[in-house]
């Protein structure tokens, strides 16, 4: 099966600023539970960090999976995601999607 998920990525730099990355990657799995396990995986093999020729210190941190969506009926031009979201730099988003991904992890082991 073609599975869509959702994975969540804070970048923060020396230089204060601050910004969440939201990644839509297709995930080949037999069900739900596996492609949230496969994208937890690819999110993990994501992080890194590096300096910038500026000198300035770039960290990419994995948050979770957020969302795990099956993809069944694809049509030309169907709207697959949307959001628009400005955040100042607190925990409030990363304490909602810890959440929503713990609940998806609930909601994938029981299908």
């Amino acid at each position: 099966m073609v599975f869509l998920a959702k994975l969540v990525f804070s970048i923060t730099s020396t230089n204060d600023s601050f910004h969440y990355d939201d990644q839509l990657r297709v995930v080949l799995a037999n069900n739900a539970h596996e492609a949230l396990l496969k994208a937890k995986v690819l999110g993990i093999k994501d992080e890194e960090s590096f300096k910038l020729e500026s000198r300035t210190s770039v960290s990419w941190k994995f948050i979770d999976v957020m969302q795990i969506t099956a993809l069944k009926d694809l049509k030309d031009g169907m709207e697959l995601y949307a959001h628009t979201r400005e955040n100042e730099p607190n925990n409030a988003y990363e304490n909602y999607v810890a959440c929503t991904a713990n609940n998806l992890i609930n909601e994938t082991i029981l299908v």
